[in-house]
Parts: C-alpha cells; sequence; structure tokens
C-alpha cells in the first residue's frame, strides 16, 4: 500500500466571496504514488499540477461526509447514490475537480478514479493509466483530509476571514473522534451512509437493541440503511435461538 496525499498551494485571485478569494488554491491530489489531478488547459494551451479552485469548498464538504467517505463500503455496484457521496468532485460545487472517489475497504481504503464529466468544462485531466482501484492505508487518508481542512482553516485565519463555520465542523468531528463511545456511533453512522449529526438520523443504539457492539459494527459494514433494522432484528433472534441451542445442550437436552 502506498501513501494518499491532498495538499493546496495557495494563490492570490478575486473571487466572490471573501472566503473562497482567501482559500484559491492549486490543488494536487496523489493516490498510491500515481498522480491523479494534473490537467490541460486546451484554449490557453497550458498544463497544471492541479486545478484551482477555493479550498474551502473542498475542505467543507470533507467535514460534511466525514464519517462516511472514510467508513462507508461499496455494497451495491453501480449505485449511484453511494458513487455520489463519495467522488471528491461532487464536493467541489461546480469547480472541475478529478474525480476520485474515496471509500472504506474495512481496515484499509479504496481509491478510484472514475468517468468526468466534461459538459461544462473544456479542461482535460491527465487520466493515468492505471485508474485503480488503489488499496490505501486508512490513516495516510484520514491523516491527508484532515491536514487538508487544518490548513484551510489557517489560510482563513492567516487572511483575516471569518473561518468559524469550518472551524467548529473540524472541532466536531475532533471531539467526536476522541470520545470511544460517540466515536462507534459516528463510525456506525458512516458505514450506513448516515450522516452522524443530523437531525434525521435513527437513533443507532435503539436499533442495536442489545447486541454485542462488534456484531452490530459488523451489520453496519454490510447492511444497506434500509435493511439495518431487518438485519440486527434477524441477529437478535438468531442469538437467542443459539444460546438456547447451548442451554439444552449442556443440560442434556432434557427440555
Amino acid at each position: 500500500m502506498t501513501e494518499f496525499s491532498l495538499a493546496a498551494r495557495w494563490l492570490d485571485g478575486d473571487l466572490d466571496y471573501p472566503e473562497e478569494t482567501a482559500t484559491l488554491a492549486e490543488i494536487t491530489v496523489a493516490a498510491a504514488g500515481v498522480h491523479v489531478s494534473s490537467m490541460f488547459d486546451p484554449q490557453a494551451g497550458a498544463a497544471v499540477e492541479g486545478p484551482r479552485l477555493p479550498a474551502s469548498v473542498l475542505a467543507s464538504g470533507l467535514a460534511d461526509l466525514w464519517w462516511t467517505i472514510l467508513y462507508e463500503p461499496q455494497k451495491v455496484e453501480a449505485d449511484r447514490a453511494f458513487e455520489a457521496r463519495h467522488r471528491l468532485d461532487a464536493l467541489t460545487r461546480g469547480y472541475v475537480f478529478p474525480p476520485l472517489a474515496l471509500w472504506s475497504a474495512g481496515e484499509t481504503m479504496t481509491g478510484m478514479l472514475l468517468k468526468a464529466d466534461r459538459r461544462f468544462h473544456s479542461l482535460v485531466f491527465a487520466t493515468p493509466e492505471k485508474r485503480g482501484p488503489w488499496i490505501l492505508p486508512r490513516v495516510s487518508v484520514e491523516s491527508a483530509l484532515g491536514d487538508f481542512i487544518k490548513a484551510t482553516v489557517e489560510q482563513l485565519g492567516s487572511r483575516n476571514v471569518d473561518a468559524s463555520a469550518l472551524r467548529t465542523a473540524w472541532q466536531r468531528i475532533e471531539d467526536s473522534a476522541s470520545d470511544p463511545a460517540e466515536r462507534e456511533w459516528c463510525i456506525n453512522a458512516g458505514r450506513l451512509g448516515l450522516d452522524p449529526y443530523a437531525a434525521d438520523t435513527p437513533d443507532l443504539n435503539r436499533i442495536a437493541d442489545g447486541l454485542p457492539d462488534s456484531l452490530f459494527g459488523d451489520i453496519c459494514e454490510a447492511a444497506a440503511a434500509d435493511d439495518v433494522v431487518r438485519t440486527c432484528q434477524w441477529a437478535n433472534n438468531a442469538t437467542f435461538s443459539l444460546d438456547f441451542s447451548n442451554l439444552s445442550s449442556a443440560s442434556g437436552s432434557r427440555i
């Protein structure tokens, strides 16, 4: 496995909003030693190492989908909703970005270049010979994404631009990660493709209904969000049946 990187080279610019002007950057991305962000502008006849856009846009998107990007595995192929939650160019709100998707593969992460949507831009990505899938160390991906968000917060502060929204979002992630019970909640919500901070996210503790934490985690890893209640009910019934069978055997099958 090889490292993952996401880095911003700050640029001067004049965009519509102060936070976007302050964080305009050339953003480079590499996965498993493959540089995936190189672009060519046919009109200008120039090549760049990465797309140029406000880092604040991408950083906010990463903070919003942090637990889902890192912990939701691909459960069904050709799932457009899943793809939308995991491709980074879906987070940049109209700005051009490489169509790299990241998702959980258990103890590791998967990275893969998907098909770029060129309907609204003329820029061409220098597509590498290998588009993935790449197996990436989870710690490398998490560190790179977190460092990118923190660097964006610092850049906003250095330009005297209000960074409170992004700083608050990142602090909430750090607080959740430092509390074992809340971290487990957030990871399980992410495994199901749910936002752990949304008011309409189901009560996962109630759904688990006394199942061991490891078993409930495995169910969230494998089941779709719509099926998790039924799967937990089945697991509870199966666990009860197994315990009853063991009790019957241990007592000489007298029941």
